[in-house]
C-alpha cells in the first residue's frame, strides 16, 4: 500500500513538475537561512554559558567623566573597593588586560593570549589544573601556565614541564592547565601572574563581580551604574558602571565589550535572524497556497477516488506521503545547501563549530519547521475534508486566499529589496563620503627599538612614499590625544563643564591632512601655545556665537581661539563626534614614537618593500604598520557583513517570490484554460486575454507595496539614525523597486498566458 501512495506521490510531482521544484527549493532555501540563522544568534547568545553561575557574574566598566568615554580597562584597586563597598558583592577580581603576544619556542614565533590572574580568578573561574603547580601566581617568579593544546603544539609528546620559552624574557613553564571552550569571551594560551599597582590613575586591568544569590542584577547594575568614587579616597574622580543584561551578564561581554572587534555587530545578527524567518515564512507561504490550489484542482479526482470506496483515512494518508516526500526531499537539499556554504558561513560568523556540529544543530531547527508544517497541514486537510477549504478557494473570482499569499510573498520581497538598497546605499555613501581630511594613501610605521630618524631614512629610500612625519600620530586611527574639560568661557565659569579632547600638531601636520578652515586663521609653528584651533562640534556643543579671539580655559590653562576648522572623522561612523581642541606642539614633544606617511601607488605592492625592509634591516625587532583607509573600512566590518548576508537573502527572497508568483500564475492557467479558449472563440485577442491577468497581478503588486514601502522605510530610519553620516532615502529607489517588480511580473504572465492563450481552443474544449 505504501509503494503505492508513493507511486502515486511522485506522479502528481511530476505532473505539477514546475511547481513542485519551486516548492521545493523554496523551502530547501528557508530552512538552510532559517536554520543557520537561528544557530548563529544562539551562538552568540550562550557565550561563557559553561562557567559555574554565569548568570550572577558581571563584568564592570569605567566611565571617566572628564572624557565622558567608557573603557573596559579600569584601576587595580577598583575590584575590593567594589568588594568592600557593596554588600551584593560576593567576589570581585582583576585580570591584567588579556592580550595577543609573541611567544617564542626553539626560534619559532607564536601568536598566543596572555593573562594575568591572581588566586581569586580561580575562585570564580573554573580553572583545572592537569599537571604542575601553581606557582605562576606568585608575582615576579617568572614562571607561566599553558594550556593543554598550547603544550601539544609547542612540545608534542615531550614533558612541557620545566621547559623555557620567551614572552618579552624568559619564561619557565610549570603547569599545564586544561583549555577552555572556544565559546569563551576570555580566551587564554598563557597564564602568568597578576602584576597589581594600588594607583587609581592607572588602568589595565578588566575588573569581574560575581552577585550574591538572590540579588537582582538589574536593580543593582543601576546602583552600580549611578555610584561615584569620591575623590577623597581616590586619586581622580571617576563613577563606574556595568554596562550588561539580565539574565546572562558574562555572555554579553562579547558584544558589550567597549572594544570589542567581532565581525558583525549582535543587532546586525538578530536582524538576520529575523530575516531569516521572513524567507521561511515566505517559502512555507508560496508551498501551502500552492498545496491548496492544487487540492482544489484535484477535487474532482479525490471526490472520485471517494465514490469508488476509498476512506477518508486513506485519502488524508495520500495527501500526507506526497507532503512528507516534498518536505523530505527540501530537507536533503537544505542539507546539500548548508554544506556548499558552511566554510563562508563559518568565516563570516565566527561560529566554530565544526560541520557535524553545525548540521547537528541546524537539524533540529529544520525539524522544527517541519513540525510546525505538518501541524498546518493537518489543519487545512481538515478544513477541505469539511468543504471548509475549498469555500475560501474558490470565492467567486476573487480568488481571496491565492491573493493573500501574492501579497505576503511580494511584500516580503519588495521590503527586503528596499532595506537592501538602502544599505548599499548608506555603506557605498560611508566608503566615499568626505572625512574631513585628506586620509587616502596615508599610512603609519613603527619597529620596536628603533630609532624615528634611522626608520624615517629607510622609508625616504622607498620611491612610492612622498612624505614622511617623525613623531606625530595618525589621525585614522587616532591614539594620541589628552583628555580634559572646559571649565569656563571668556571667565565666565560653565556650570557644567564641557568633555573636550586636545590634540597636539604642528603646521606641517595641519597640511598633511589638510585641515578646512571655516573662519578664523590655521596655527602656525610660531604660534604661542595659548593660541588653539577648535572644531565645529565644540562650537555647536557650547553653542558658541564668533569664537574666533575668543578664550577658553581648560586644566588651569586659558587658552584663544585663533580658527575653527571643519569636523573631521577618526573612528566608526557610527560614534558621535568628539569636540576639539588643537594646538601647536612642543618642539622637543614625540607624540608618537612611529612614522606617518603619504605614499602613491598600490598598498599591496608598497607593504610587500615594507615587509621586505623590516626582515633585511631589523630581523629582530617588531614591526607595526596600519593603513588608515583598511582601518576606516574595518569600522564598517559589521556593515559590510550585513550587506553579504542581506545581498544573499535578498536574492532569495527576489527568486522566491517571483517563482511563487509564477507558479501561482501557471496554476491559475491550468484553471482557466477552459475559460480561455472560450473567451478565444468569441473573439479575444491576446491582448485582450493578457490585460485581465495584468490587471490582477498589477493590483496585488501595489497592495504588497504599500504594506512594504512605509514598514522598510521605518526600519531604515531608525537604522539610519546611528549613523553621524547618513544617506537620504531617495524616491528612484521605490519607483526602481516597483519597476523591475511589476517587468518580472509581465514576463511570468507574459510566458504562461501565451503558452495557455496558442492552445488549439478546441482541443481544450475536448479535453476538459
Amino acid at each position: 500500500m505504501i509503494k503505492h501512495y508513493l507511486t502515486v506521490a511522485f506522479r502528481n510531482l511530476r505532473k505539477y513538475k514546475s511547481q513542485s521544484i519551486i516548492s521545493i527549493v523554496g523551502l530547501a532555501v528557508g530552512f538552510t537561512c532559517f536554520a543557520l540563522s537561528s544557530l548563529w544568534i544562539r551562538y552568540e547568545m550562550t557565550y561563557d554559558t559553561f562557567h559555574k553561575d554565569a548568570e550572577r557574574i558581571y563584568f564592570v566598566t569605567t566611565y571617566h567623566k572628564a572624557t565622558a568615554r567608557q573603557s573596559n580597562l579600569t584601576p587595580y584597586p577598583l575590584a575590593s573597593y567594589l568588594q568592600n563597598t557593596f554588600p551584593e558583592v560576593e567576589l570581585a577580581i582583576n585580570v591584567e588586560n588579556v592580550m595577543k603576544v609573541n611567544l617564542v619556542y626553539d626560534e619559532i614565533y607564536h601568536d598566543v593570549f596572555q593573562a594575568g590572574i591572581d588566586s581569586s580568578f580561580l575562585h570564580l573561574f573554573d580553572v583545572e589544573l592537569i599537571a604542575g603547580n601553581y606557582d605562576f601566581l606568585i608575582e615576579g617568579a617568572d614562571k607561566i601556565a599553558i594550556t593543554e593544546i598550547l603544550a601539544k603544539k609547542l612540545f608534542g609528546k615531550d614533558d612541557p614541564l620545566g621547559k623555557e620559552v620567551s614572552i618579552y624574557s624568559r619564561k619557565t613553564v610549570c603547569a599545564i592547565i586544561k583549555s577552555w571552550s572556544k565559546h569563551t569571551n576570555l580566551p587564554f594560551d598563557v597564564l602568568c601572574a597578576n602584576r597589581g599597582n594600588q594607583s587609581w590613575l592607572r588602568s589595565n586591568w578588566e575588573t569581574f563581580i560575581k552577585l550574591k544569590a538572590g540579588i537582582d542584577g538589574e536593580a543593582f547594575a543601576k546602583k552600580l551604574s549611578e555610584h561615584t568614587v569620591q575623590s577623597s579616597t581616590t586619586e581622580s574622580s571617576m563613577f563606574f558602571r556595568i554596562t550588561t543584561s539580565i539574565p546572562l551578564p558574562l555572555t554579553t561581554f562579547r558584544y558589550n565589550h567597549p572594544a570589542a572587534e567581532g565581525n558583525i555587530s549582535l543587532h546586525y545578527i538578530i536582524l538576520f535572524a529575523l530575516i531569516g524567518c521572513l524567507v521561511i515564512i515566505c517559502s512555507l507561504v508560496n508551498y501551502f497556497t500552492l498545496f491548496a490550489v492544487r487540492l482544489r484542482i484535484k477535487e474532482r479526482e479525490l471526490a472520485l477516488r471517494k465514490i469508488c470506496g476509498a476512506s477518508g483515512q486513506s485519502l488524508f494518508t495520500l495527501l500526507s506521503v506526497e507532503f512528507l516526500l516534498t518536505l523530505f526531499t527540501a530537507l536533503l537539499l537544505g542539507i546539500v545547501f548548508i554544506q556548499l556554504i558552511f566554510r563562508p558561513f563559518r568565516e563570516l560568523s565566527d561560529v566554530s563549530l565544526d560541520f557535524s556540529e553545525i548540521l547537528l544543530e541546524s537539524s533540529f531547527y529544520i525539524g522544527a519547521i517541519i513540525v510546525f508544517s505538518l501541524c498546518i497541514f493537518i489543519l487545512m486537510i481538515a478544513l477541505f475534508r469539511k468543504k471548509s477549504l475549498n469555500t475560501v478557494v474558490r470565492k467567486g473570482d476573487n480568488k481571496l486566499f491565492r491573493s493573500i499569499s501574492i501579497v505576503i510573498q511580494l511584500s516580503i520581497g519588495i521590503g527586503i529589496i528596499f532595506c537592501t538598497v538602502v544599505l548599499m546605499k548608506q555603506i557605498y555613501y560611508l566608503h566615499h563620503t568626505d572625512l574631513g581630511i585628506n586620509y587616502k594613501n596615508t599610512a603609519t610605521i613603527g619597529i620596536s627599538g628603533v630609532d624615528s630618524e634611522s626608520l624615517e631614512f629607510q622609508l625616504k629610500q622607498i620611491p612610492e612614499i612622498t612624505h614622511t612625519l617623525r613623531d606625530m600620530t595618525s589621525l585614522i586611527p587616532l591614539n594620541v590625544r589628552t583628555a580634559s574639560q572646559i571649565s569656563a568661557l571668556e571667565d565666565q565659569a560653565l556650570t557644567d563643564p564641557q568633555p573636550v579632547e586636545f590634540l597636539d600638531v604642528t603646521k606641517e601636520y595641519e597640511d598633511f591632512y589638510g585641515f578646512r578652515l571655516m573662519e578664523g586663521e590655521l596655527l602656525s609653528d610660531e604660534d604661542p601655545k595659548e593660541s588653539v584651533l577648535v572644531n565645529e562640534t565644540l562650537v555647536k556643543t557650547l553653542n558658541w556665537k564668533q569664537p574666533v579671539g575668543k578664550t577658553l580655559k581648560a586644566l588651569f590653562t586659558s587658552y584663544m581661539v585663533k580658527g575653527v576648522i571643519q569636523d573631521f572623522y577618526t573612528e566608526s561612523p557610527v560614534i558621535a563626534l568628539k569636540p576639539f581642541v588643537i594646538r601647536i606642539k612642543d618642539k622637543e614633544q614625540r607624540v608618537s614614537s612611529g612614522i606617518l606617511f603619504r605614499y602613491q601607488g598600490q598598498w599591496k605592492s608598497l607593504l610587500k618593500k615594507l615587509e621586505q625592509m623590516d626582515e633585511k634591516e631589523y630581523a629582530k625587532a617588531t614591526m607595526y604598520i596600519r593603513n588608515a583607509e583598511e582601518t576606516y573600512n574595518n569600522y564598517l566590518s559589521s556593515e559590510n557583513a550585513l550587506m553579504k548576508l542581506l545581498g544573499c537573502v535578498s536574492l532569495v527572497c527576489i527568486i522566491l517570490s517571483v517563482f511563487g508568483v509564477f507558479s501561482l500564475i501557471s496554476l491559475s492557467c491550468e484553471e482557466k484554460r477552459k475559460e480561455i479558449a472560450i473567451r478565444k472563440i468569441n473573439g479575444a485577442t491576446m491582448r485582450n486575454i493578457l490585460s485581465i491577468f495584468f490587471k490582477t497581478y498589477f493590483s496585488l503588486l501595489i497592495i504588497g507595496a504599500v504594506i512594504a514601502f512605509p514598514i522598510g522605510y521605518y526600519i531604515m530610519r531608525q537604522w539610519l539614525e546611528q549613523y553621524v553620516k547618513q544617506t537620504d532615502i531617495s524616491a528612484w529607489i521605490y519607483l526602481a523597486i516597483i519597476f523591475v517588480m511589476a517587468f518580472v511580473i509581465i514576463l511570468c504572465v507574459g510566458w504562461r498566458v501565451y503558452k495557455a492563450s496558442v492552445e488549439n481552443p478546441a482541443e481544450v474544449l475536448k479535453t476538459e
